[in-house]
């Protein structure tokens, strides 16, 4: 079996998701990719976004506040959820779900929008538990 770490944010603008078309998949995610070596998940979450949106700047939600325990032992961004993917058989992705707003606007292209739940709930080319999670987030953050 093999496993890789991943990072998504579900990164809100103006009350609205900002989704990144996936070519292959041939479907609407959130912005997310794999964890690089020498790398945290929040870090590579971070980077996704910009990579894949030109959005810099960003701040996480639902994650409690840094916190420092000692000169050697800090606490990071706590992912929304941790899913684990199926791929292809035998092939997973271990996806650090993360929950961010910005107030930069995305450069919206045929490969970058912004969803509200309304068109969310609708999309058809969008995997049932990105909309899931999507949904559940508007819901709970009163973005509808």
């Amino acid at each position: 079996m093999i496993r890789h770490f991943t990072s998504t944010t579900y990164l809100f603008y103006n009350d609205k998701l900002v989704f990144v078309w996936h070519e292959k998949l041939n479907s609407w995610l959130p912005p997310g990719g794999h964890v690089e070596p020498n790398e945290a998940p929040h870090e590579a979450a971070i980077r996704e976004i910009y990579e894949e949106t030109g959005i810099q700047n960003i701040t996480f939600l639902l994650t409690k506040p840094a916190a420092y325990y000692d000169s050697r032992a800090k606490s990071l961004p706590e992912p929304y959820r941790i899913l684990e993917e199926q791929i292809e058989q035998n092939h997973y992705h271990l996806d650090f779900i993360y929950v961010a707003k910005t107030s930069e606007s995305p450069k919206i292209n045929e490969s970058v929008s912004v969803f509200d739940a309304s068109t969310l709930s609708k999309s058809l080319n969008i995997f049932p538990n990105v909309r899931t999670i999507g949904l559940e987030l508007f819901s709970s953050l009163n973005f509808s």
